[in-house]
């Protein structure tokens, strides 16, 4: 039999890490939405309005796709759990019949 436990656990802390640092830039764009929606609201130049209407338009483009991201970085951390419970039991299961 070959251990591969040590492989799940590396490739589980990857994922726990990278999701780590998307939730960071997710907080860090949410914060550029607010100011941009604040920028349209209150400023009282029409230009300034326009920008901050743009840059809403790209940052919001850019959540979805950071948010994208994160829903498979989960999944993909999902599918390992579901393999590190299976493999365990495959193994609990052998050493139980040794």
């Amino acid at each position: 039999m070959i251990a591969t436990w040590h492989l799940i656990t590396v490739d589980q802390v990857r994922l726990s890490e990278e999701l780590c640092g998307l939730d960071a830039r997710q907080h860090a764009l949410d914060r550029k939405v607010r100011d941009a929606a604040d920028r349209q609201r209150y400023s009282a130049d029409p230009a300034q309005k326009a920008q901050a209407a743009q840059d809403e338009a790209a940052y919001v483009a850019e959540m979805d796709r950071l948010m994208t991201r994160i829903r498979a970085v989960e999944a993909v951390a999902a599918q390992s759990r579901a393999g590190l419970r299976t493999s365990a039991g495959c193994c609990a299961a052998a050493c139980a019949r040794s």
